[in-house]
């Protein structure tokens, strides 16, 4: 054990994505720090890598966070708390707080929420997520000991939108640990890197990556093209890399990126893999979740940064611009690109100076000590009333599915009737129509001209008036 207190980290699962990579560094360097790291998360790709640094505990839990407040849930974090001694609580995403803050509330531990949103307007999607209202989040912004924000920018539509005093932010970036970005492999131009996520989420980046690159292979025909990552949109991104004509290696989800980006000179991307691109003395090109947002240049590293490394300006560059100056650097260019960008990251992400950490936990002012249980209450039947709305339309949403199922194959039952029925004259009309048919046929069999027809076809009929003819 180190000789730091005991503390609970908080994310959905050990996958890929931005926000477990940053998790992940922080657990990193609170264990190089001297404290106990338990991290409640569900089973997932890096769960191996936990289990390799010293002073880190990993929990499996599976969060619930789709049917809202579930009791059991919440008494199982209590329970965690209570047999790891735990001191102090880091909740990182939305999936966590029904349980984990419902457990605070119960142990009156103090807890730091965290926002990594990098591009705004994402609260009502969130609360959907979590199946909770926008004053229950609330309650739970307003009772975190500290709200840490990745941007300015999240800071503002936070405090705006929760009404929440400046005294409880701290604005602190998602960073890197140089510690473990350390290499010697040179830049190889030839090989791009696309790294994202297959989500809804990450909007255009994927399709401005592959056009970005289709514009670079005009220029530099030697290049290739590697895509690290999965989900739910894999199939949509296959069939748009087919209709491209691109080819490419696609490696799907890994834990081992930075061993793959050191084997690629220019990174395409959004959010914490630019960062690690410019940490690995890489191009870091930026594809945006709109538009495209080109090449990470010092004069312009402080405005990507605003915004989490995903966009520069609202309006898009020009593929082919971005193309040329990469492929026609000079060796000078190069240098003054890649060491320029790093000096910066080093200097401003460094997870060794950004980290939100209490030393002297026992003296901090826990906002729970103080609570307004009236003030619980109330939101907590406001949030059975709000759970209640919800299970009502999605009760109404499946018997209206029900009707319009119903609806279908009852009109298709009478649809089918009437086609049946207009077979059955029609039916009705062909065996009339075939009776006068045969009726005509029996009237011209029986007729004098068919008779004569019909001499005329036989044959000893025909040789007599042929023999008499060559008589005469």
């Amino acid at each position: 054990m180190n000789e730091k207190y005991n503390i609970l980290i908080c994310f959905a699962k050990l996958g890929a994505g931005g926000i477990e990579t940053a998790c992940l560094t922080q657990i990193k360097e609170f264990a190089r720090r001297g404290y106990n790291v338990f991290v409640l998360a569900e089973d997932g790709m890096y769960s191996e890598v936990l289990k390799s640094i010293e002073g880190v505990t990993h929990l499996n839990f599976k969060y619930d966070s789709r049917n809202s407040f579930n009791l059991n849930k919440i008494k199982e974090v209590v329970e965690i708390i209570i047999q790891n001694n735990i001191k102090l609580v880091y909740i990182h995403q939305i999936d966590c707080v029904s349980s984990v803050f419902s457990a605070c509330i119960f142990m009156r531990i103090p807890y730091i929420a965290y926002v990594h949103h990098g591009i705004l307007g994402v609260y009502d999607e969130e609360l959907s997520i979590g199946n909770i209202s926008n004053n229950f989040l609330q309650l739970y912004y307003k009772y975190a000991y500290k709200i840490i924000t990745i941007s300015e920018l999240s800071k503002e539509e936070n405090k705006e939108r929760f009404n929440i005093t400046e005294d409880k932010y701290k604005v602190i970036p998602n960073c890197i640990d140089f510690e473990n970005f350390k290499t010697s492999n040179p830049i190889n131009i030839n090989n791009v890197l696309l790294i994202s996520r297959f989500e809804k989420d990450k909007g255009n980046g994927v399709i401005n990556g592959l056009k970005f690159f289709k514009t670079y292979k005009k220029l530099n025909p030697d290049a290739r093209l590697t895509i690290v990552g999965g989900g739910s949109k894999e199939d949509e991104v296959k069939e748009i890399i087919k209709s491209m004509n691109i080819e490419c290696e696609m490696l799907g989800r890994r834990n081992d990126v930075k061993e793959i980006m050191e084997k690629n000179g220019i990174i395409l991307g959004v959010d914490r893999c630019i960062q690690e691109a410019i940490a690995l003395k890489r191009y870091a090109v930026v594809t945006g979740y709109e538009n495209f947002q080109g090449l990470v240049l010092l004069d312009y590293i402080e405005e990507f940064s605003k915004n989490n490394f995903s966009k520069k300006s609202e309006e898009g560059l020009d593929y082919k611009e971005i193309a040329e100056k990469i492929f026609f650097l000079k060796e000078e260019e190069k240098k003054e690109i890649t060491n320029g960008n790093y000096k910066w990251l080093i200097k401003n992400r460094n997870i060794q100076n950004n980290l939100c950490e209490i030393e002297d936990i026992n003296n901090i002012k826990n906002p729970l000590e103080n609570i307004d249980y009236k003030e619980v209450i109330e939101i907590l039947f406001g949030e059975l009333q709000y759970m209640h709305t919800w299970m009502q339309k999605e009760i109404d949403r499946g018997w209206d599915v029900r009707q319009q199922t119903e609806d279908y194959y009852l009109n298709r039952e009478n649809w089918n009737k009437l086609q049946i029925q207009e077979k059955e004259k029609e039916i009705e009309q062909l065996k009339e129509e075939n009776a006068k048919i045969k009726e005509q046929l029996n009237t011209t069999l029986n007729s004098n001209s068919w008779k004569l027809i019909e001499r005329i076809r036989n044959n000893k009929f025909i040789s007599k008036f042929t023999g008499k003819s060559k008589k005469d």
